[in-house]
């Protein structure tokens, strides 16, 4: 029973990813927003895969220790990890502030792309 509905939480959160991956690719919102949207699509896709192994999740959220944490469970490579943590520095220093990202939106856009790859139902 735990595990089914452990299953069942995954596969919304993988599927709310999805639509945030689509929400990054959406040319007729902003930049700004799409670059967030591609954050929150790769952080959902990493949590997911850190609960999958049974990682102690850390309390607050976003973590650098839970993009740590899936990064490994995902075997994500140590470039993109670094990628991902710099899109959350990014995302953390603009998410309330009008304007674009310094991180580019096709490079968070393509990192999404790349983890959804390594992160499935």
């Amino acid at each position: 029973m735990i595990n089914t509905l452990q299953d069942e939480e995954h596969t919304q959160m993988l599927e709310w990813a999805a639509q945030k991956l689509r929400d990054a690719e959406n040319d007729s919102v902003s930049n700004h927003t799409r670059v967030e949207a591609a954050f929150d699509s790769i952080y959902a896709r990493l949590l997911v895969s850190a609960r999958r192994k049974n990682y102690v999740e850390p309390a607050e959220h976003p973590s650098d220790s839970a993009i740590l944490l899936g990064a490994v469970a995902a075997g994500l490579d140590d470039e993109s990890v670094s990628k991902v943590l710099e899109l959350q520095l990014s995302v953390a220093r603009n998410r309330y502030k009008p304007g674009p990202h310094s991180f580019n939106l096709l490079r968070a856009i393509a990192l999404g792309r790349h983890i959804a790859d390594l992160v499935k139902t």
